[in-house]
Order: C-alpha cells, then structure tokens, then sequence
C-alpha cells in the first residue's frame, strides 16, 4: 500500500461521499494530537486503503474514521495500528464484516483487552 502525505490524503477522500472526508477530518484533528506522526500517518493511509479497496469499501472507511477516537482511547499505538490493520485486511474480504467490526469496536474495546484483538480477529475471520 502506498504511503501519502495528508494533504493527498484529504484530496484523494474527496472521491467518496462527503461524509468520509468529513469523518476523516475531525478524528485527524484530534488524533493528530494523541499520536506520533508515524502512527497518525499510518492511520489515515490505511483509512484510505479501505476507501480505495473496491466499489463499496468506502463504508468501512466511514466506519473506520466515525470509531478511530474512541477506539484510539482503549489502545496503546501499536495496538492501535494493529486494529487498523485488522480491519482493512477484513475489508478485503468482506466489506459486510469489516464495516461491523469497525461499528462494534468502540464498544468490545471496553471489554476486551488489547492482547486479545488478534484472536477477535481471528473469529470474525471465520464468519
């Protein structure tokens, strides 16, 4: 997957329905103050390889930035990259899935510790 600048990032979204580049630009707004600038990076390059997946994979990318925050608040950095990976992986093999992983993250995270979002994972892989 290709990594771009933000700037990029921003123009490329504007392809979708408004409302990804919307939800993009105010989760980037707050996360840009909680992350490093590598994980803020990766972060949005994996929101736009989820938009850029196939013809309706732009769901999972608004449902990827609607719960990036919240999320973001249960996991360290990494963890958090990992969940982002974990989704844009589900995302090429089914948006159906992908988009309710993403929906019901917010609140597994709360019960769920981070080491164990492999496993999560894992499982809805088998669905």
């Amino acid at each position: 997957m290709p990594k771009y600048e933000h700037t990029k990032i921003k123009r490329l979204l504007k392809a979708y329905p408004k409302e990804v580049s919307e939800n993009y630009t105010y989760s980037r707004g707050i996360l840009e103050n909680k992350l490093p600038e590598e994980i803020l990076s990766n972060w949005e390059n994996v929101g736009l390889g989820l938009a850029q997946e196939n013809t309706h994979s732009w769901e999972c990318a608004l449902s990827f930035f609607k719960v990036s925050v919240e999320v973001q608040q249960h996991l360290p950095s990494g963890q958090f990259i990992g969940w982002c990976d974990s989704g844009l992986k589900l995302t090429r093999k089914s948006t159906k899935i992908s988009i309710s992983f993403f929906d019901s993250s917010p609140k597994t995270m709360t019960r769920l510790r981070p080491r164990y979002i492999e496993d999560w994972v894992s499982r809805v892989e088998s669905l």
